[in-house]
């Protein structure tokens, strides 16, 4: 995938948000993940969360894309800081984009 668009950079739980982006010709499926990085301490790296967020609007074959997508529902799934969403198509990722979650 490539050409990612996010309808907004500050996303919050419980709410809803775009996604655009250019699929390859064919396309079977996508999952929409967001990432947080941990935190190190002690030389032990800790606090890494993927969640998969629900989605709506896939069109398989079609290469312009958009998508609804559903952030978790509270902030005990996903707390407030920084994160990355990637979006990946048949288990290929796009270049992630950073949000930040409140």
């Amino acid at each position: 995938p490539s050409n990612v668009q996010i309808s907004s950079k500050d996303l919050k739980v419980a709410t809803t948000f775009n996604i655009k982006f250019t699929a390859p010709a064919n396309a079977k499926n996508v999952k929409i993940s967001l990432y947080y990085g941990g935190f190190v301490t002690h030389s032990v790296h800790m606090g890494h969360r993927m969640i998969f967020l629900d989605n709506a609007g896939f069109k398989a074959g079609a290469t312009a894309q958009s998508l609804t997508v559903t952030m978790p529902p509270n902030k005990a799934i996903a707390p407030a800081g920084p994160y990355v969403i990637y979006v990946v198509v048949d288990g290929v990722p796009a270049m992630g984009q950073f949000v930040h979650v409140s």
